[in-house]
């Protein structure tokens, strides 16, 4: 599965919402990449989990600074990246990728309601 971003004119380094939504779901993609591909997770640095998490948590937090989303609850996403980043550093199982991947799912849902994000699945 994999997002298809639909944000045709979006400028890197504009910094707009628009980029700032491009990216929350480009690293939504990123993420769940590496949820699927990546097989060690015990290691230090051994995947981009951590950095695509940080970043992912840094574009939500752009957007949610720039369109004031005060009546959202923003701990419910950030509780779900965490509990990726959490599940995964713990255990590198089937069934632990399988709660992750669902975890997953339902961030996007969230992201998606909140933010108003524009993609396709493929």
């Amino acid at each position: 599965m994999k997002i298809i971003l639909n944000y045709p004119n979006v400028v890197i380094g504009s910094r707009t919402v628009t980029e700032y939504k491009f990216q929350i779901l480009n690293f939504m993609n990123l993420l769940r990449d590496v949820i699927e591909n990546d097989n060690d997770f015990s290691m230090f640095d051994y995947s981009n989990l951590d950095p695509w998490c940080h970043n992912l948590k840094y574009e939500i937090g752009r957007v949610e600074k720039e369109e004031g989303i005060g009546h959202y609850n923003m701990d419910k996403i950030y509780s779900k990246i965490n509990a990726i980043q959490v599940n995964l550093r713990t255990e590198s199982s089937k069934e632990t990728k399988q709660l992750c991947l669902k975890i997953w799912d339902n961030l996007l849902k969230e992201l998606t309601k909140v933010f108003d994000l524009k993609y396709e699945i493929k």
